[in-house]
């Protein structure tokens, strides 16, 4: 705690020396112990110049992900109050959980610069690098019927959509249900985990993973080919804090709609004019049968209304999208 004080006394102070003996009332420490702290945020890659009779001076910041980066001028209002960092994780969304159930807040975000166990939907293993990649779960306690849940993965899923065009000016596609795509290829991916009661959820953590800075040759061979990363796209590496208040901000900002309309108004008209599914021809691969038809709705949970030749319809609550024509703009 006494590090982020400390670390945002000077981002304060952008440029200018600041006295030990202003840090020391400010923070409520010796003199001896700011430097003991200064010393140490050196190691974490700090650039601070230190001069006698004058103080201390911020250079530079590393791009790591810890509360001190985060959450400085973050603005949020529930998503990111509380951020927990680790260095090595081996699942985000299993820490969240944890935390979740032993009355972690609403709005508590978990990260990590690396993550060694990462999964996604049907417990396949999603792939993390450390440093070049994002991961991260948020915990959320919205009052609401299991039913919607789903609204929570369309949420998450247009938070991404925004951030990523906030940060590199490109409009991915959404693909139904959870991925991110960008040049037909998967960037992003999202995964939401329920505690539920019969009527209630009693809290849902949303992980999110992302290839920010990811090289194409470092994916693993079987993935290579059908995945990427925002480096890929943009040839631009991208700073991880930068890109990781970005998102904050857009999922606070559209969790904020959810709690509002409820998430099947707003949130649902807004995924569907991102994703651009109403009308595309489908074929879903779905609890052992294959489903192929034209699209013609979104329901109020979140289902697809599929639609065959002979004009049978189908709902469509889950499963895999195997053909599906994607309009990037």
């Amino acid at each position: 705690m006494d590090n982020e004080k400390i670390i945002q006394i000077l981002k304060d102070h952008e440029g200018q020396f600041v006295s030990g003996e202003i840090i020391s009332q400010e923070v409520g420490i010796t003199r001896a112990a700011i430097w003991k702290r200064i010393s140490a945020l050196k190691e974490m890659g700090y650039v601070i110049d230190a001069r006698q009779n004058m103080g201390y001076r911020l250079m530079r910041a590393p791009d790591i992900l810890t509360p001190s980066e985060l959450q400085y001028r973050l603005g949020t209002k529930i998503v990111g109050k509380e951020i927990r960092y680790y260095p090595v994780l081996e699942s985000t969304n299993a820490e969240a959980f944890r935390l979740a159930s032993a009355g972690g807040e609403d709005g508590l975000v978990v990260v990590t610069d690396h993550q060694t166990g990462g999964k996604g939907r049907l417990n396949r293993t999603w792939f993390s690098f450390r440093r070049q990649s994002i991961s991260l779960s948020v915990v959320l306690r919205p009052k609401i019927v299991p039913y919607l849940a789903t609204m929570l993965t369309y949420m998450t899923g247009i938070a991404l959509y925004e951030a990523i065009y906030a940060q590199t000016a490109m409009k991915p596609a959404i693909k139904w249900p959870n991925d991110i795509l960008m040049s037909g290829k998967k960037v992003a991916g999202v995964l939401c985990e329920l505690n539920t009661e019969t009527d209630v959820v009693n809290f849902a953590v949303i992980g999110i993973g992302l290839n920010l800075n990811v090289r194409k040759k470092r994916f693993p061979e079987e993935i290579r080919e059908v995945s990427t990363s925002l480096y890929e796209e943009t040839k631009k590496r991208l700073k991880r804090v930068a890109f990781v208040k970005e998102l904050l901000r857009q999922l606070d900002y559209w969790y904020g709609v959810f709690l509002r309309d409820g998430g099947d108004g707003r949130i649902l008209a807004e995924w569907k004019d991102r994703s651009k599914i109403v009308g595309q021809d489908v074929k879903i691969r779905s609890f052992n049968e294959e489903i192929v038809g034209k699209v013609v709705d979104v329901d109020s949970y979140g289902a697809l209304i599929v639609e065959s030749k002979d004009g049978e319809r189908k709902r469509v609550i889950a499963g895999d999208l195997e053909t599906f024509v994607l309009t990037e703009e």
